[in-house]
């Protein structure tokens, strides 16, 4: 597995992107960011999946502090009463210790974005265990 890496590693070094200067990588990764929508903090889209691709781009990356000046935050919890209260109390506790882990990689990814940079936060929550809306009139 560590020759994977290895392989891995020297092909990217040594493939033409590569050779471009970081300022360059760093205004590419930049338009790889959907202007319209903030980044979500997942693996699987920019800016973290460019931090996954070999170490010179994670570095590129970390120190480029607009694409760290979006982002998405999903808040999943439970009401408490909304279901049986055992269950309510257990998932109320799993969630909230899932959020006290989430905390240093939030913390970690607004650090990036720099002082002289807004930050735009959206956020929204994921209800569960309350009854479906029926009419908004």
């Amino acid at each position: 597995m560590a020759d994977y890496f290895k392989i891995l590693e020297m092909a990217t070094t040594q493939s033409p992107i590569g050779s471009l200067p970081p300022e360059i990588i760093s205004q590419i990764f930049i338009e790889c960011l959907d202007p319209h929508e903030p980044a979500a903090m997942v693996s699987t889209s920019a800016p973290l999946l460019l931090t996954q691709i070999c170490s010179p781009w994670r570095t590129i990356a970390h120190t480029t502090p607009f694409l760290w000046t979006r982002t998405h935050l999903l808040l999943a919890y439970f009401r408490p009463g909304s279901m049986d209260t055992a269950t309510s109390e257990n998932e109320a506790e799993i969630q909230s210790q899932e959020d006290e882990e989430r905390l240093p990689h939030i913390k970690s990814w607004f650090s990036r974005t720099g002082p002289d940079l807004p930050l735009h936060l959206s956020i929204s929550d994921e209800l569960r265990g309350l009854p479906p809306l029926q009419s908004v009139t």
